[in-house]
């Protein structure tokens, strides 16, 4: 497990390991109600066509899931001060001085109930490798927004 250096796991590194261990208790449900059913035999039954397709779906979201715990933990010990997916970033918009804070991370989905910006989106590829102290100017559905970076925290110290 990736831990902070207070040796305290990261919230979003805690999220992507309950996820992981979810996907593999389905999968091994899966797998059991399959064996129960058809006694380890493969038949070509309605239902173990989508149960294959049921776990196909939880592998890929397994895999996934791993492949996003192993870059954060190469990630997180990140030695740039530029914007990186897992960071939590503080904006300030020029047109009215507000500002908003929100984790820059791959998958939005995977968080709903966080403040997260997608690094797909037009504002995450806009601050990407970003500074601390820089502009950056946006296309949004209100017309084009300037942003200046207040603050970077690194995914690691969160």
């Amino acid at each position: 497990m990736q831990t902070s250096s207070l040796g305290i796991a990261p919230p979003l590194v805690l999220r992507i390991q309950e996820q992981i261990e979810e996907a593999r208790t389905r999968i091994e449900q899966i797998n059991a109600a399959l064996f129960e059913k058809t006694g380890n035999r493969f038949e070509d039954t309605l239902d173990a066509v989508n149960a294959d397709d049921i776990r196909s779906y939880w592998q890929s979201k397994l895999s996934e899931l791993q492949g996003m715990l192993a870059e954060y933990s190469t990630s997180s010990t990140k030695q740039s001060d530029a914007v990186a997916k897992g960071d939590i970033i503080e904006l300030r918009r020029i047109m009215d001085k507000t500002d908003f804070q929100f984790r820059l991370i791959d998958n939005v989905e995977l968080f709903p109930d966080e403040r997260c910006v997608s690094v797909e989106s037009p504002l995450g590829r806009a601050i990407l490798g970003k500074r601390q102290g820089e502009h950056v100017t946006v296309e949004t559905p209100m017309g084009i927004q300037e942003y200046r970076i207040m603050t970077v925290v690194a995914g690691a110290h969160y």
